[in-house]
């Protein structure tokens, strides 16, 4: 396992990863990538800068067979915000209050 903290530069965190995909990839592994925050990526870029790092970032994951997955707060974000980034992904697993899945 490698953490990355994330920069200001998410061009220079891309490249990183990157590089980290390829090791792993070339070495027969399946890479799983967590964002922490997607809160985070949005505070050091923009909203487009963040959906553009994440839809990048998804199909680099994709053309090596890893798995994505990207925590946001819904606290921390109007839900049409959070719709934008819906279609970066497979799916969205939300939890209530009692933590059981929604629909």
């Amino acid at each position: 396992p490698a953490t990355i903290f994330v920069s200001d530069d998410l061009g220079e965190v891309g490249r990183t990863v990157d590089g980290y995909l390829t090791a792993w990839a070339s070495s027969g592994y399946r890479p799983t990538v967590c964002v922490d925050s997607l809160t985070g990526l949005v505070r050091r870029s923009s909203i487009h800068g963040a959906y553009r790092f994440l839809y990048v970032l998804r199909r680099r994951i994709d053309d090596v067979g890893g798995d994505l997955h990207v925590h946001g707060d819904p606290s921390d974000h109007e839900e049409e915000i959070l719709r934008t980034f819906f279609s970066v992904f497979d799916r969205v697993v939300s939890f209530d209050d009692g933590g059981s899945p929604l629909p």
